[in-house]
């Protein structure tokens, strides 16, 4: 098995463990059915790069984005703050689930000697056209030691 698909199997199973999310997803944003609302908390795996380090390391850069769809109450609310929408509520649930996917990188041991290299800012999806999605976007690089191809 090559190392891009142990990254990316790492990572899609911890999304698809944490319970706050339904489904994972990866590269396919015109499969995304964005209609179904039981599909959400999404998470969306999308590969960047593979930035060369050595032959002895491989890296692999990531996006993952996790959304949920927004709710709007039809009763008005006197919170100028708030609003009469959940979109407090889903930017918190979508970082609960990068921050425990990214602290779990960087602590974990795992037999492929995965092992999370940098994270960049975590940035918020404010989404409010047809879809009215929010939520945040990591993006971040993983290494594991290339024992595929040795360099002798």
């Amino acid at each position: 098995m090559n190392n891009f698909y142990k990254a990316t199997e790492l990572i899609r199973q911890r999304l698809a463990d944490n319970p706050l999310v339904n489904t994972v997803i990866f590269a396919r944003t015109e499969e995304k059915d964005l209609y179904k609302k039981q599909i959400y908390p999404l998470a969306h795996i999308v590969p960047i790069s593979a930035p060369w380090t050595t032959s002895q390391v491989n890296e692999f850069t990531f996006q993952v984005g996790v959304v949920e769809q927004r709710d709007i109450n039809k009763q008005q609310t006197n919170s100028k703050f708030e609003g009469n929408d959940n979109v407090i509520d889903n930017l918190n649930v979508c970082h609960v689930v990068l921050n425990d996917l990214l602290t779990w990188l960087e602590t974990q041991n795992n037999e492929d000697r995965i092992e999370l290299v940098s994270v960049d800012s975590l940035d918020p999806l404010l989404f409010t056209d047809y879809n009215i999605m929010d939520g945040w976007v990591a993006q971040f690089t993983l290494s594991c030691p290339n024992d595929v191809i040795s360099s002798c």
